[in-house]
């Protein structure tokens, strides 16, 4: 059995700041196969294009010297100032498909995408809130328009309301549903 790890704790902080660009080798040595590549910060970063696809080309040459494989990326979560506004809403948009487009980079068929929270974490307790419902599938398909290649998107921590979107748009990519285990 082969496993993975998120490589955020382990490249970043903590023992990336003492291993640098050695730290996908010693994930490698550790037992682990694949790992969750957190494009977070870089898609909010505002970089010009080319400076972001050559670091995130230099971590994939890293990551493959060192015999790894990217399972899947993990995009930016909930911010309860951007998701309250349509115009947070647009930027936030676009700061995923930056990430979706590192996901690409990086010959990942898979990322983790939190929902829009417009009410915050207070969106989890409603039984019923249409509005976010709503939201959310609107976002999900402007986000699998700009896809382009193949890859799907994850969704993680969905709030109570958004517990059946299921298939958002079949012509454009599928959306696989996690339930959190907090819901």
């Amino acid at each position: 059995m082969e496993i993975g790890i998120n490589m955020t704790s382990f490249t970043k902080r903590g023992h990336g700041l003492r291993y640098g660009e050695r730290a996908y080798k010693k994930i490698k040595e550790q037992g682990f196969s694949f790992i969750d590549f957190d494009v977070s910060a870089l898609a909010e970063q505002n970089l010009a294009k080319e400076e972001a696809e050559r670091i995130i080309l230099h971590e994939k040459e890293l990551i493959l010297a060192a015999g790894l494989l990217v399972s899947q990326t993990h995009g930016p979560g909930h911010n309860i100032v951007t998701d309250s506004t349509p115009e947070g809403r647009c930027a936030r948009l676009e700061v995923m498909k930056k990430a979706l487009y590192y996901c690409y980079l990086l010959d990942c068929k898979y990322m983790v995408v939190h929902p829009i929270m417009p009410l915050g974490w207070s969106d989890r307790k409603m039984e019923d809130n249409r509005a976010t419902f709503d939201i959310n599938v609107e976002y999900y398909k402007e986000l699998l328009k700009s896809i382009g290649q193949p890859i799907e998107i994850v969704c993680q921590n969905m709030g109570k309301s958004l517990d059946d979107l299921e298939m958002i748009d079949p012509d454009y990519n599928s959306v696989y549903l996690l339930k959190s285990a907090v819901t």
